[in-house]
Order: C-alpha cells, then structure tokens, then sequence
C-alpha cells in the first residue's frame, strides 16, 4: 500500500483519521484538501501544477500568497509624497547610466542584442539554416513544427568575436566579416544548444576576465 494512487490516499485518510467515503464524497463535491491550511478548499483555489496526479498543487492560493512582515505592514513608505525635479530626474539617469549601472556588464551584451536585431544578422541567420538544412548538427533531429526548436548558433562565440575584434558600435560589427561568416555557424536544436558552453550570457562574463575557449 502506498506505491499506487489508492494506497496512497488510503495512507493519507489513515494519517489524517478521515473515513476513505468521506474523502472522496469531498472529492466529488470539487474540493481538494489544503496541506498547509488543512481545510477543504474548492479546487478553484488552486493553482495549476502539471506534475501532481491531480494537475493542482498541495496548498491553496491563500497559504501560498507572500505575507508581509509585521514590522512593515502598514508602514508608509519614506518616499511617499515625494517629487523628484527634471533637474534630479536627469541626475540620476547620467549617474545609473553605463557603468555607473550596477548592472553594467561591459556593454558588450547590449551591442550583440543590437546586432541580433539588424537584418544582417537575420539573413546570416537564415543562410545557417539553409546550410544545415533546419537540422542539429549534434543529435541530427529536424524541425518538426512548433515541436522542435532549431537555433542558429556562432561555433565561435559572438560575443568572443566583439571582444577580440574590439568592436564597439553597430556600425563596426555590420562591416565585421567574422560575424557573419556562415561556415561559423551551425544548427542546433535547443536540447543541444543550452548544453554547449556557450549557452546563455555567462560567456560574456568568461571573456571580460580573459578566460576564452
């Protein structure tokens, strides 16, 4: 008992000293039992989780939504009321601008989003494509549909090619050979892709601290 779905709401009736008739009465009435608030709760009250036999997750909407802290509830905030000047407002886009962001990364991940975007890029794009034949270069699986996603990924990084070349602006990167070389690029489903280790924008923190590959 326990390994099958009626083993395991028998275990939980027993745990939870619940006649099994009585349970699944509930069940029928369209109401699921809450772990955390243990209530019976209409099932409208939870949110979906395609993992669980039932497709809805173990608490209700009310014990999962964030509770705000007691020292802070009702407290108004010190900003309230206040209006910044054009002249402050100015300020403070000239301070949070470009490095002095703390979020700033070199401003290389900003220029390949503007290269990605120009059609230049596109038509590289799209000649890689044709190259492969729509097909991974890794696992050989074909787009199929909305089924298959087939990305067209630089062999040598992109944003190693910006680093090494010192491209600066968009208009240096459109007349960079290298970038738009189609023999350096490949397909690869997305499977394969978020497995090579250039996926994702960690490369671009890699080579500001020279570790190229």
């Amino acid at each position: 008992m326990g390994t099958t779905r009626e083993g395991r709401i028998k275990q939980f009736c027993k745990k939870e000293g619940m006649n099994l008739d009585f349970y699944n009465q509930q069940v029928s009435n369209g109401l699921k039992w809450c772990f955390k608030c243990r209530k019976w709760i209409s099932k409208a009250l939870f949110n979906i989780d395609n993992s669980r036999w039932d497709r809805l997750v173990s608490k209700c909407r009310f014990c999962q939504r964030v509770k705000v802290k007691v020292v802070t509830k009702g407290r108004v905030s010190t900003f309230k009321g206040k209006l910044h000047t054009e002249d402050s407002k100015q300020k403070m886009r000239i301070i949070n601008k470009g490095p002095g962001n703390p979020n700033w990364k070199g401003g290389i991940s900003s220029l390949i989003l503007q290269i990605r975007n120009t059609e230049r890029y596109k038509k590289w794009r799209r000649d890689v494509y044709r190259k492969d034949q729509f097909t991974c270069t890794h696992c050989n699986v074909k787009k199929a549909g909305n089924n298959i996603t087939i990305d067209a990924d630089h062999i040598i990084p992109l944003a190693k090619i910006v680093f090494e070349d010192n491209i600066k602006t968009i208009e240096e990167a459109l007349l960079n050979e290298r970038i738009f070389e189609v023999e350096n690029g490949r397909c690869l489903c997305r499977k394969c892709h978020k497995n090579t280790p250039t996926w994702g924008v960690n490369i671009n923190k890699k080579i500001r601290n020279g570790k190229r590959k």
